[in-house]
């Protein structure tokens, strides 16, 4: 995954990262793939960061990949910092046993550290499946 330590890649200051689908249990970690500036080929759970001020913004289609106990089912995503949920950037949603739903969410992060992880999990209560994971790290100045 992008390590801005071991990168020679002078694009600027903005990274895009994707995957198409994929299933993580609850607590489980989602995967990306740095897709512009291209540069990494093998997916990962966390992207390194410098220390600085980032907007980040994410969106993602989930599913249930199980039936719920109940007729309802809670979806939802959170970013984890240095290994710590950042819950004012989750998103999560009450869908039908069958149902899906859009997560996104979108905020403004001060990372103190000198080298910083960012990575995405599964914060619903049951296997998730993920569709169209976007996420857009923007460096601030």
């Amino acid at each position: 995954m992008w390590n801005p330590y071991e990168s020679n890649d002078r694009t600027g200051d903005v990274r895009y990262f994707g995957y198409a689908v994929q299933q993580a249990a609850p607590a489980g970690e989602l995967l990306m793939a740095r897709y512009c500036p291209a540069e990494d080929t093998e997916p990962s759970s966390t992207v390194y960061l410098p220390g600085g001020r980032y907007l980040i913004a994410y969106s993602v289609n989930a599913s249930a990949a199980e039936p719920a106990a109940s007729d309802t089912a809670t979806l939802g995503t959170a970013p984890r910092f240095n290994g710590v949920p950042f819950p004012r950037g989750g998103s999560f949603a009450t869908v039908p046993d069958d149902g899906s739903a859009p997560l996104n969410s979108t905020f403004v992060i001060t990372l103190p550290r000198a080298v910083n992880t960012l990575s995405f999990t599964n914060t619903g209560s049951l296997n998730t499946s993920y569709q169209l994971l976007n996420v857009t790290v923007s460096r601030l100045r």
